[in-house]
């Protein structure tokens, strides 16, 4: 994705997690469903409430930033007349091309099968 900076081309690290953050907060609808893992191992009907929270952006070193976010999930067990609810916390790490363009190390959530475990 390409970031639209606002401050000079010449700040970055540290300097531009700010901006970073805010950026990607704005635009967090577009990448948030990358960031979700399978709730499965909550239950089969826990799901996502509003989305993810950007918490912070911090840099790593050189053009590499990690991105901080949390979600809230819930849970209604009708049966049981309960309602479940729970914040996960995650964190991505990406990287600030050249060119302004956000290149992100997404996390693969693909369903797991138990026969890949040992």
């Amino acid at each position: 994705m390409l970031f639209e900076r606002k401050s000079e081309p010449s700040v970055d690290g540290a300097e531009l997690c700010s901006e970073l953050t805010d950026f990607l907060t704005e635009i967090a609808s577009e990448f948030e469903s990358k960031l979700v893992p399978d709730l499965s191992y909550i239950d089969e009907m826990a799901h996502v409430v509003n989305g993810i929270n950007i918490k912070n952006v911090v840099h790593v070193s050189a053009n590499q930033y990690r991105l901080e976010y949390s979600f809230d999930w819930e849970l209604f067990l009708g049966c049981l007349d309960r309602n479940e609810t729970g914040v996960e916390n995650g964190r991505v790490l990406f990287t600030l091309e050249g060119d302004n363009f956000l290149k992100f190390n997404f996390p693969d959530n693909s369903s797991r099968d138990t026969r890949e475990e040992f």
